[in-house]
């Protein structure tokens, strides 16, 4: 005897999938997009036959950078890590997405979090750490105060998990003087490539301005 088709969970998933892919497909406002964002990972992602048809969206989502790309980063992650995602360019992306504004987005905690997640990883290599302490310890000079202790947190837990990027403390110019300005500073802040900022060649001067002139 057939079984009736509301009784086909295959069948359910199917037809969940195609509304789910119809669905964002369509335009829509900036707060349906962002609950829709926030509500992948959990919601949609573990109920579809093949999750890799949601990388599209996700990926053109980080794209779109603030909030948005925020957001996305759940998405990304979860089909990273439990559906065999590759997303080759995913740390440009997401160094791309560090910037002021993730200390005054409401959903900043969650964001650090999963920054905390992918850069624990000590096969990374030394440019790409380097890079990611130098954004974060320029972010720290102009971040509200709670921002320059997270910033400041990061910095000292990525130098400890990849010792090579240890120079960036110690380092002096040919003078003799640790960097103390913009101008000799060589860290490029506009380069959205982490591989050509020149981070390793840089040094943590932001640090020491701010334990000589903030906090000691």
């Amino acid at each position: 005897k057939t079984s009736p088709k509301w009784k086909d969970g295959k069948r359910h998933r199917r037809l969940f999938a195609d509304a789910w892919l119809a669905f964002l497909r369509t335009p829509m406002p900036p707060d349906i997009y962002r609950k829709t964002l926030t509500s992948l990972h959990d919601d949609v992602i573990p109920h579809l036959p093949n999750p890799q048809l949601l990388s599209d969206f996700c990926t053109h989502s980080i794209d779109r950078g603030g909030l948005d790309g925020m957001l996305a980063l759940n998405g990304i992650f979860h089909l990273m890590t439990k559906h065999q995602l590759e997303y080759p360019k995913f740390y440009d992306r997401l160094y791309g997405l560090l910037d002021s504004s993730c200390f005054r987005a409401a959903n900043r905690k969650g964001f650090f979090e999963l920054l905390d997640v992918f850069l624990k990883s000590p096969a990374l290599p030394a440019y790409l750490a380097a890079a990611f302490i130098k954004r974060m310890a320029r972010l720290a000079v102009h971040a509200p105060p709670a921002g320059a202790i997270l910033a400041t947190a990061y910095c000292h837990n990525l130098l400890r998990r990849h010792p090579g990027c240890g120079v960036m403390v110690h380092r002096e110019t040919p003078e003799g003087q640790t960097p103390k300005s913009l101008d000799a500073d060589p860290f490029l802040p506009d380069e959205p490539d982490p591989a050509k900022c020149r981070a390793l060649e840089s040094s943590l001067w932001e640090m020491e301005m701010m334990r000589t002139h903030y906090h000691a």
